[in-house]
């Protein structure tokens, strides 16, 4: 990642510098090719998801990227909102007003929003984050502790040690196993981290078990719950005024976060019963589904955002 000759962000790709724009471009026209090989007929319109926070140039370009591939934008609308379109909750409670609260850690990035919802209106009434705050941050600390591991028993450093190409590829493979056992570590309590010939012919083998884990992370999830403090004071509430709290990201998985959000709300239990990475997408669908049959039998649904123009959706 660089800067071009007009001072915008470049990004090399191989022997190409390619806008940020472009590489969106590049990724939407390989999901587009998925997508059609998966229904077997070509996809064309499309209901567009972007974070909360987007500006009107960002969903310009994102836009623009959009129908670079192939898509024709049917709406836009914000990833906390559809969200909370795919659980229903504006239909669940049609006569109670409810106070949601969107918990969305990602890879790279940490979204939370509160929305109100009442009959037919979704209205978003804060949002804060971290855009440098996610699960590779977990994956960062989990390697950190097998480098750590591995220089105590063997006296090297792995991340010095051997030719730069030795050291790119052998970071690489740890980052990728750790990757793996982050995962295995929110359905089992204990896993290994292990490769063999990690330099020379030395193994490396470092156990973990969830509480290691969880304490390794609690710093990035203290940053976490501090966000949430920030948008409960933006919003002048307080933890008994949210009535549910929703988690999205493939990050929120992780026991040690949700137990850590579950018990910042008095042990309220969270909204998890679709895959949170797959939360904002189910939303996204139901919303294309709908504009793509007016007359089906569902209520409209207004998706107020205090920053842009209303638009109206229907879920």
């Amino acid at each position: 990642i660089g800067k071009g000759e007009d001072g915008k962000i470049q990004i090399k790709v191989q022997n190409k510098c390619l806008l940020p724009e472009q590489v969106i471009t590049e990724i939407l026209i390989n999901l587009k090719e998925s997508a059609d090989i998966f229904l077997g007929d070509s996809v064309i319109n499309a209901v567009v998801t972007v974070p909360a926070y987007f500006s009107p140039r960002q969903k310009a370009l994102t836009k623009e990227s959009c129908h670079k591939a192939g898509f024709n934008v049917l709406q836009f609308t914000s990833e906390p909102a559809a969200a909370a379109v795919a659980y229903g909750i504006h239909l669940q409670y049609e006569n109670d007003k409810r106070i949601c609260l969107i918990f969305d850690l990602g890879g790279g990035t940490f979204d939370v929003a509160v929305l109100e919802l009442y009959r037919n209106e979704i209205k978003i009434k804060a949002i804060d984050g971290d855009p440098y705050l996610g699960g590779e941050d977990f994956d960062n600390a989990m390697i950190g502790y097998c480098i750590q591991a591995f220089q105590r028993e063997h006296g090297i450093d792995l991340r010095t040690a051997g030719s730069d190409f030795e050291r790119d590829k052998r970071l690489k493979r740890i980052k990728t196993e750790c990757e793996i056992q982050k995962r295995y570590l929110s359905a089992t309590t204990r896993v290994k981290v292990s490769m063999d010939s990690i330099h020379g012919e030395i193994p490396l083998v470092v156990p973990f078990t969830r509480d290691i884990f969880s304490e390794l992370i609690k710093p990035s999830v203290d940053k976490c719950m501090e966000v949430v403090d920030q948008i409960l004071n933006k919003c002048e509430m307080n933890e008994t005024d949210i009535d549910d709290v929703m988690v999205v990201g493939g990050s929120s998985r992780i026991p040690y976060v949700q137990s850590r959000l579950s018990e910042k709300f008095g042990g309220k239990p969270l909204l998890k019963r679709i895959k949170p990475e797959e939360a904002v997408a189910h939303g996204a669908a139901i919303l294309a589904f709908n504009v793509e049959n007016p007359h089906a039998c569902l209520p409209n649904v207004f998706i107020l955002d205090s920053r842009f123009r209303s638009k109206p959706c229907v879920s």
